[in-house]
């Protein structure tokens, strides 16, 4: 019961904060193409970290530069050459209500990428909230609850199955 008033809250703060953003209309023609930063949002459930390999390794072999995103627990397992372009968080960086701390915050709005991808299936409005403070027109996510206000891309979330679901995200990108 409190997960549910905490998540209000938290939604009504984040719908304060980025009423002045407009989300322009895009055309997401050749949007893989042409961009050449993300910052990828890696997955809080662990059985999806660990099925994300393909999406890292997909744009490493198209030779996209990338930033990622995640817990500072999860640092020391990427490989050398993922740490150096990595930003992490840990529990103090999380406010009450589940939102980054001004910190974080402003850590992360000093970057600009061409996406944003959050690969997280599940709703977590930290990470939500998160793909909105980088600078980015193009922000993608999976759908689910509250995603219209964060995402302007969604994806379909109706395989329980982590590693289909990434296979049929890549799929999807590499139409675009």
């Amino acid at each position: 019961m409190f997960d549910n008033i905490r998540d209000k809250i938290t939604i009504l703060i984040i719908k304060q904060r980025l009423r002045k953003r407009h989300i322009a209309k895009q055309n997401f023609r050749d949007v893989f193409i042409k961009s050449e930063s993300f910052f990828l949002i890696l997955p809080e459930d662990e059985i999806d970290y660990h099925s994300i390999n393909n999406v890292v390794k997909f744009l490493e072999d198209n030779k996209k530069k990338f930033v990622i995103f995640t817990n500072d627990f999860r640092i020391s397992p990427l490989p050398a050459k993922l740490k150096s372009n990595a930003v992490d968080f840990g529990v103090k960086d999380i406010t009450v209500f589940g939102m980054p701390s001004k910190k974080l915050s402003n850590k992360l709005s000093e970057i600009t990428v061409d996406v944003v991808i959050d690969l997280n299936r599940k709703k977590n409005l930290f990470y939500s909230y998160v793909s909105n403070l980088v600078n980015s027109n193009i922000r993608i996510g999976f759908e689910k609850n509250y995603s219209d206000l964060f995402y302007n891309l969604q994806f379909a979330n109706s395989q329980e199955n982590p590693e289909i679901i990434y296979n049929e995200f890549l799929n999807s990108l590499q139409m675009f």
